[in-house]
């Protein structure tokens, strides 16, 4: 399982976990909240009709004459008000009084006036004195009925002479309290939404400096391994430090590469020169001593030619990116690399057909032009006497591919998947005798410091191909 989503399926419990105490927590206390609110707004109105009975009382007794004829006219009203997206359309509120003794003496529903409420704790509480209130059916029969009832003594002089009750059924308050339960569901998984969209989006900011990191040292076991991942902290840290050490990995392994393989291409042209040099040492004609010599030469140069490509392609093996960068017209390029290469062409009566529009490639002229001069170079050796080797240039999907052409023998399949390695090479159909084998390993470096390729196929005729980027 991934780091991401280890990270994520941790993310989401959590918050799944956190959000659903939270939201269970706070939707048990909407209730008891919302009816404290209308228990608060229920004590003002109950001291505001017990303050107005006080101011209508008749010989100390209580005459609920007036407050009898305002329900009445407050049930005939018409309204329609729009609160908080429920629409209401009649009153919900309800007042009872009793005497001194607890006795029902109104009712604005007029169903329990003669009654005896003394022992209900709104009435009783409120004639010794205290706050009275309480939370109860006002149906004994109707589990659905359960209604407030906060009460305010009504006083003559110091006496608390009646109780008058203010009674809000609670189904008036159920719409308000499922609306903001809705509301604070929407609003919850709104924002449990937003913060796992967050959480998401910081475990991919965790995740991907070490993913980038993974896939750069995966890339560590290939030849061209991919730069090192920029990142801060530390991640950036380790990437630098993998780097440091494949840097001196490959040093290491590249020395002792390089000294192997030169130790073994030039065991047989040494193996010459001293078989040479002891021949020298016997009674040779003259003629045979100046063979010797000629031979001792041709085997020293052949030497100095690999010391001197194998230090080409180590420095160009080294470099991570090119560095006098020029606009290089291929037409012209080409021109001036065959008139270098003509004296070569002519001996074997090789003609060079350059077929090329004035194309831009931009890159290291001294490079490029060196790969091409390669892979002309191999054209004129591989092709038969008195024929041509070909050279065009075209633009080709986004690239612009120059292709050297000859008419030889071709490439066997065994040799097609090895000619890109160092010192493999095939010997020449003319004189039988191999190059250095490092000329298309330069190629195929320089084409990719320039973030191109080199192709070579065959059939019928030898092609090998650049292709630079357009």
């Amino acid at each position: 399982m991934s780091i991401r989503l280890r990270l994520s399926i941790g993310f989401f419990f959590v918050l799944v976990g956190a959000f659903y105490f939270l939201i269970d927590s706070i939707l048990k206390d909407i209730r008891p909240r919302y009816l404290e609110a209308v228990e608060e707004s229920l004590n003002d109105t109950a001291h505001l009709l017990a303050s107005q009975i006080e101011l209508q009382l008749r010989d100390g007794r209580i005459d609920p004459t007036l407050l009898q004829l305002t329900f009445q006219r407050m049930q005939e009203r018409e309204f329609t008000a729009k609160i908080y997206g429920l629409v209401k359309t009649r009153t919900s509120l309800d007042v009872y009084i009793t005497d001194a003794r607890g006795i029902v003496i109104f009712d604005s529903t007029g169903k329990s006036v003669g009654e005896d409420f003394s022992r209900w704790n709104d009435v009783a509480r409120t004639l010794r004195g205290d706050y009275g209130a309480r939370s109860s059916r006002s149906d004994a029969d109707d589990p659905a009925s359960g209604a407030l009832f906060v009460s305010a003594p009504i006083r003559h002089g110091d006496a608390v002479i009646g109780v008058l009750t203010v009674v809000k059924s609670k189904d008036s308050v159920t719409p308000f309290i499922d609306l903001a339960r809705r509301k604070f569901i929407l609003a919850g998984w709104m924002a449990a939404g937003g913060i796992i969209l967050f959480s998401i989006l910081i475990t991919i900011w965790i995740t991907s400096p070490i993913k980038r990191l993974r896939t750069y040292v995966e890339s560590l076991q290939s030849d061209h391994p991919l730069p090192v991942p920029r990142s801060s902290g530390e991640v950036g840290e380790l990437a630098r430090a993998f780097e440091a050490m494949r840097r001196e990995l490959e040093g290491r392994q590249y020395v002792e590469r390089y000294v192997q393989t030169l130790t073994h291409e030039i065991k047989s042209p040494l193996a010459a020169i001293r078989g040479s040099a002891e021949i020298l040492q016997s009674d040779l004609t003259e003629e045979d001593r100046k063979r010797m010599l000629r031979h001792i030469e041709t085997e020293s140069g052949r030497i100095n030619e690999i010391i001197q490509r194998m230090l080409d392609l180590s420095t160009l093996e080294n470099r991570s990116q090119l560095r006098d960068i020029e606009e290089i017209a291929v037409a012209d390029l080409l021109a001036d690399i065959a008139v270098s290469l003509e004296p070569i062409a002519r001996q074997r009566q090789i003609k060079l057909d350059i077929k090329a529009d004035q194309m831009i490639v931009r890159g290291e002229r001294f490079l490029i032009r060196k790969a091409v001069e390669n892979l002309i170079h191999n054209a004129i050796d591989f092709a038969p006497t008195s024929s041509t080797v070909r050279i065009a240039c075209e633009r080709r999907r986004g690239t612009i591919a120059l292709l050297v052409s000859d008419d030889g023998p071709g490439i066997p399949d065994y040799a097609i998947d090895r000619i890109f390695e160092r010192f493999y090479s095939l010997p020449r159909p003319e004189t039988g005798r191999k190059s250095t084998g490092l000329g298309l390993p330069f190629v195929k470096e320089v084409m990719e410091l320039h973030g191109g390729r080199c192709e070579v196929t065959t059939n019928g005729q030898t092609t090998a191909t650049l292709l630079f980027p357009d």
